[in-house]
């Protein structure tokens, strides 16, 4: 059984994933101007012609979606139920959860792309967008915005922030200063909305965070294993489910179309082989031992 994460373009993952089908060959140019464009065009981009303009336009997006689709079926299989989608970007994997027929908290602090995650499922019955952060407190906090890579790398972490700037693969990447953002925490969220079937977390460096305002074991989590610069604060976001759920067991995605084990591993199976992982970064997906929703 191959068990090596192959590496992949850092900058196509997530939401990326669907984005980068979009870009032109100066996608700076093109990310900056979506900075610049209003709640109107957005409105008519998600309207049914514009839907049809862009999937004649962009074919592959249907593909995308059908096997992001089949992925998430694999680790929920008949499942149906609430999903937290913590750092939606522009609302493409909400767009397949909604289409699953989940109900939808899509959570999405930077400005420019709630705008146009808003405008999306402004008529979505079963989707509610949210323009927050989720952190360990509640407040406010400073959002490091990104134009660049369809806006998928805005971070609340300083340290993501930092080694982004230094990378010289994918094009430089920079910055604005801080953006003052709210911020709630996941057992906030579930106060509000109710236990989640699944919590999905891209927050870019910031998963520790969010994690650690989590009190209860809900029965599936994705989040993403920056490395190799964050795991240490990956193990600790393992040690923290595991704290929750002795009996949770783990796999992990390099590509989210398949999961890389045929057969979860307890914790200390999956921690030993991550232990010896290098990078670059994978979706970690953790499944609760006692806990499932009928």
């Amino acid at each position: 059984i191959c068990t090596e994460i192959i590496p992949r373009n850092e900058y196509f993952y997530g939401g990326a994933r669907f984005r980068n089908i979009r870009e032109n060959q100066c996608p700076k140019a093109k990310n900056l101007l979506k900075a610049t464009k209003p709640d109107w065009y957005f409105r008519l981009k998600f309207s049914q012609p514009g839907r049809w303009f862009t999937r004649l336009r962009h074919p592959d997006l249907g593909k995308l979606r059908a096997n992001a689709r089949d992925y998430y079926h694999s680790i929920l299989g008949e499942q149906r139920g609430l999903v937290f989608d913590i750092g939606a970007n522009v609302g493409e994997l909400t767009q397949v959860f909604s289409e699953m027929e989940m109900q939808v908290v899509a959570c999405e602090p930077d400005p420019a792309n709630f705008i146009e995650l808003k405008a999306r499922f402004r008529h979505c019955k079963n989707v509610h967008t949210l323009p927050i952060a989720l952190a360990k407190t509640e407040g406010v906090s400073d959002l490091f915005s990104s134009p660049l890579h369809g806006g998928c790398l805005s971070t609340l972490s300083a340290k993501r922030k930092s080694e982004l700037e230094q990378k010289k693969e994918g094009g430089h990447i920079a910055f604005r200063n801080g953006i003052r953002v709210q911020t709630k925490t996941l057992d906030k969220l579930i106060s509000e909305y109710g236990l989640p079937l699944l919590i999905k977390i891209d927050v870019e460096g910031f998963e520790e965070d969010v994690l650690s305002a989590l009190s209860q074991m809900v029965p599936f989590i994705c989040f993403e294993a920056n490395l190799p610069e964050f795991r240490d604060e990956t193990i600790r976001c393992l040690e923290m489910i595991h704290a929750l759920d002795p009996d949770a067991l783990f796999n992990c995605s390099d590509n989210e179309t398949s999961q890389l084990f045929p057969q979860d591993l307890d914790h200390t199976g999956f921690l030993s082989w991550f232990e010896r992982q290098g990078g670059p970064g994978f979706d970690i997906i953790c499944k609760a031992g006692k806990i499932r929703l009928s």
